[in-house]
């Protein structure tokens, strides 16, 4: 329908869909997962001194850099700023509620509570919470791509598009998923 605003492809796929839900993943989560929250970076820079001309120590400033990817204000799950949270806080932000009610809060305070140890230097602290951060941003994509999936079954007799963009947006998050191999 091209009333809909969505724009398919001969296929059915939504390319714009798939495209952005995968950049955030071949991005974002994998840029926090994998470079900025990985065992080999936050085992191997410094937590001791301050960068040249900054307030921050090298390991703040990558822990920093995933908060930043995931995308939330430092005050969330805030109700004034909730509307605030951008890409994956956005997500998280709905997945709020039925069997992951609490997630904003865990997620925030994992991030919170990790950014706290690094200051602290309590390195099992900042790991037991970095391994919280990497369980509950996986279980977001994740169960947001279930989420795009039922939606997509569930529209089977409405017009194609909304079908179309449930299913492209579910597969945009399952290539999203690809994008974190280490495990911590």
């Amino acid at each position: 329908d091209p009333n809909s605003g969505y724009r398919v492809n001969a296929n059915g796929v939504e390319l714009r869909e798939v495209i952005e839900k995968g950049l955030m993943g071949a991005v974002f989560f994998y840029q926090a997962m994998e470079v900025y929250l990985s065992g080999d970076r936050m085992g191997s820079v410094g937590n001791e001194n301050l960068e040249e001309g900054k307030n921050y120590t090298p390991m703040e400033h990558y822990f920093d850099e995933a908060f930043g990817y995931f995308g939330i204000p430092m005050d969330f799950p805030n109700m004034v700023t909730i509307d605030d949270a951008r890409f994956w806080g956005k997500y998280c932000n709905s997945r709020d509620n039925g069997l992951y009610e609490g997630i904003n809060d865990e997620i925030a305070t994992a991030f919170r509570t990790a950014r706290a140890a690094i200051v602290a230097k309590n390195y099992e602290m900042r790991d037991e919470a970095i391994q919280t951060i990497q369980q509950k941003w996986a279980i977001i994509i994740a169960s947001t791509a279930v989420d795009y999936l039922r939606v997509g079954l569930r529209t089977s007799g409405e017009p194609n598009y909304k079908r179309h963009h449930a299913l492209s947006e579910a597969i945009g998050f399952l290539l999203a998923l690809n994008y974190h191999f280490e495990g911590g």
